[in-house]
């Protein structure tokens, strides 16, 4: 169960670095939301754009796990996001692995970080909703926001209420990874790598994508995967 606790702010560096810091002395389930954030970010240290009236937040899992078991926790939050977005009458994609687009574009990122290495004890995912659009020109064109689609007019506590009544009504089973599937959106199904285009055959249920190349398959793991031209 998240949202138990939750800890609103004004502003803050970014939700994930709050609940690093004080990770020893919050609960499982804890949930901070802020109105701005100065350092968002995403994958690979992207700068995540954090304009006010849109949706900012971080939840606390403190659980033991293996590495190849985080991956189930990304479902489990973008399929959240894409239930939230159906409820406010909007269809989805998910540019995978963590990005989720309505007509092509980008209405939300998840960032998920672990503590530990091999053996996990806790995870932080954050969270981004765009609800009235970002605040950098660049981003317009790849960017997208839900009042842009929704009839009336949505605030940032609408939604992270959603999210947490979705996320905490899933259960965990293999139908959730199917349904991820469904959902994934690859532009060409290819992928450049070491100056090669490699075929994206399938994604694996740890996350990580089979690609094959000149009759060559190998395995990649999805924090080293970014697909830039999924955006229309």
């Amino acid at each position: 169960m998240i949202g138990q606790r939750v800890l609103e702010l004004e502003t803050i560096d970014s939700t994930n670095n709050y609940i690093k810091r004080e990770r020893d002395h919050l609960e499982d389930g804890f949930l901070v939301v802020s109105k701005t954030q100065t350092q968002g970010r995403g994958r690979h240290g992207n700068i995540w754009d954090s304009a006010l009236k849109n949706l900012y937040f971080s939840f606390l899992i403190k659980k033991e796990c293996v590495r190849e078991e985080l991956f189930s926790v990304l479902i489990h939050a973008s399929l959240t996001v894409s239930n939230v977005l159906a409820k406010l009458g909007m269809s989805s994609t998910i540019k995978y692995p963590n990005d989720i687009l309505v007509n092509g574009k980008k209405i939300s990122g998840i960032l998920m970080e672990s503590i530990g290495y091999q053996k996990i004890d806790s995870i932080i995912v954050g969270v981004g909703i765009n609800l009235e659009g970002v605040s950098d020109d660049s981003l317009k064109d790849k960017a997208t926001s839900i009042n842009e689609w929704c009839e009336k007019n949505v605030t940032p506590n609408d939604v992270l209420n959603l999210f947490i009544q979705e996320y905490n009504q899933f259960i965990p089973s293999p139908i959730l990874f199917r349904e991820y599937k469904k959902k994934l959106t690859f532009h060409n199904n290819t992928l450049i790598l070491s100056k090669k285009e490699w075929k994206i055959l399938d994604v694996l249920e740890d996350g990580s994508l089979l690609l094959e190349c000149e009759g060559r398959a190998i395995t990649l793991d999805y924090n080293h995967v970014s697909l830039p031209r999924e955006y229309q």
